[in-house]
């Protein structure tokens, strides 16, 4: 029986196969890409960042070509902010914070995109907190300054998700993560 690793990349094959034959097909590249989205963060899980970041790369390119084709599609475009999000949080492991940071602002600022696109949900306000928590981490450990700032929109952004219907156990994970920011 495969590892999960093995799994992994054995679907990223699959779908690299498939998308060689028919290299334009929207759904074997959004599946392609979903396949490198899940290997990136078992690689970022098995203290793997630089595989994760490279599997992120390749990602991107993908979500760069489905958005090309298809520019309001909301789910290829939050996408696309979890791929920023996997980039930020490999990159932080890397000790690349401002690098971190960049996506980070890059994932914050699509979020809002799609909140103009879409309205604001529990699940965008969720993305948005947690883009605003890697955002804060990241420029505090690059030694930046603005890290209070970053920190002050996610508190703010904590008390709207703790409104919503979907906080659940994540309130309590970003508030610990906020915390340990302030320390």
């Amino acid at each position: 029986r495969p590892s999960a690793r093995e799994h992994c990349m054995q679907s990223v094959a699959f779908e690299a196969k498939a998308l060689a034959k028919t290299p334009d097909d929207p759904e074997i590249m959004a599946a392609l890409a979903n396949r490198l989205g899940w290997n990136a963060v078992l690689e970022l899980r098995e203290k793997r960042p630089q595989d994760a970041l490279a599997n992120r790369e390749r990602e991107a390119l993908l979500l760069a070509r489905l958005l090309e084709k298809d520019p309001k599609n909301a789910e290829f475009a939050t996408r696309r902010i979890w791929n920023e999000q996997g980039k930020a949080a490999a990159l932080e492991k890397l000790d690349r914070s401002k690098e971190a940071a960049a996506f980070a602002r890059q994932s914050i600022a699509g979020v809002e995109a799609l909140i103009r696109l879409t309205g604001r949900t529990p699940k965008l306000v969720e993305l948005l907190l947690k883009g605003e928590v890697a955002l804060a981490t990241s420029l505090k450990n690059a030694g930046d300054s603005n890290w209070q700032a970053a920190l002050g929109s996610a508190r703010a952004t904590l008390v709207e998700f703790g409104k919503t219907d979907r906080a659940g156990p994540s309130v309590e994970r970003y508030a610990s993560l906020i915390s340990s920011l302030e320390e």
